[in-house]
């Protein structure tokens, strides 16, 4: 049983380069995602597949192999790491459902349980449980470039086509999960055509 769910860190991605912004022309990441959003910022990034724990990319940053890289910025921040770049914001660059939260999943022991609820913190626990409505209602997978996120009941829902030039976006205060569902629904209504060109072009079965 998922016992608490702690604050949320940062739900946002980071832009990690050094030397001028300017001088970003090669973006590593695997996120279909983030590629997607990226180009939607600028057409003419070319984006790199990037994979890797964090010591990973950074060095294959630091060697030259891509001239910025984007990571979650709530793993930095738990690493302990400052590295140059910047914050992208999570209104324009909206994460992965869920992205920066931890879960404290326990046994279903009442008396474990009723401990660590003081671990809870409610307003998190309520906006990823819209995050995770509206995500399971669209249903879209990994594949397809989707972001997610809700902050003090204020969702923003999006999916792109893998070269972000198309989008289906809803951004409206939700105050109960029935409500995220109806939404999620909305989306996948409006969406299918994006999804199903995401799975084709990647040569995945829906």
């Amino acid at each position: 049983m998922i016992a608490a769910i702690l604050p949320r860190d940062s739900p946002a991605d980071f832009l990690a380069y050094f030397g001028p912004v300017s001088s970003v022309k090669i973006v590593g990441t695997s996120s279909t995602r983030r590629k997607a959003q990226l180009l939607r910022h600028d057409p003419d990034l070319e984006i790199s597949d990037l994979r890797g724990n964090v010591d990973t990319r950074m060095r294959k940053l630091r060697e030259g192999q891509y001239n910025a890289i984007v990571l979650a910025e709530a793993g930095l921040q738990r690493l302990g790491l400052r590295i140059p770049g910047e914050r992208l914001p999570p209104e324009k660059f909206v994460p992965t459902p869920n992205q920066g939260t931890i879960a404290v999943v326990s046994r279903a022991d009442p008396s474990l349980m009723e401990v660590l609820s003081v671990l809870d913190h409610p307003g998190t626990r309520k906006d990823v449980a819209i995050e995770r409505a509206v995500m399971e209602q669209v249903g879209a997978g990994c594949f397809t470039p989707m972001g997610i996120y809700c902050k003090a009941g204020h969702l923003t829902a999006e999916v792109l086509s893998l070269d972000g030039k198309r989008i289906e976006r809803i951004e409206r205060d939700v105050a109960t999960i029935e409500e995220a569902r109806a939404i999620g629904k909305d989306l996948r209504e409006k969406a299918g055509s994006l999804i199903e060109e995401a799975y084709r072009k990647l040569g995945i079965s829906l």
